[in-house]
């Protein structure tokens, strides 16, 4: 454990693994705010990439149906590839990381 002064409390460490520091008597609510901040920018962060890809997946649907046009869904992997049928994109989800399979239909793109 750190050294006590009078104007510094103890490193404490944070759920995020992040290091926290409070110049005040209660360094566990230190904790607390660093890790309030960190969630909601990263809510923000996810937001954000979420959207974008959501608009490359749209792109790269609507390109796809011009050239399937007897087709009504398309199931995209984290990865980005498509594929015509729900069981073959779980399938090569399952070897990813995000294992999610996103479904965009022909009247969505």
């Amino acid at each position: 454990m750190a050294k006590k002064t009078k104007k510094e409390s103890p490193v404490v460490e944070a759920t995020t693994g992040e290091i926290a520091t409070k110049v005040e008597e209660r360094p566990d609510k230190a904790v607390v705010e660093k890790k309030a901040d960190s969630e909601e920018l990263n809510k923000k962060v996810d937001a954000k990439e979420t959207e974008s890809e959501k608009d490359e997946l749209k792109e790269k649907a609507i390109k796809l149906f011009k050239s399937y046009p007897s087709a009504e869904a398309f199931y995209f992997t984290s990865d980005g590839t498509a594929f015509l049928e729900q069981n073959n994109a779980s399938n090569h989800g399952k070897s990813l990381t995000k294992k999610e399979v996103r479904t965009i239909k022909r009247k969505e793109a």
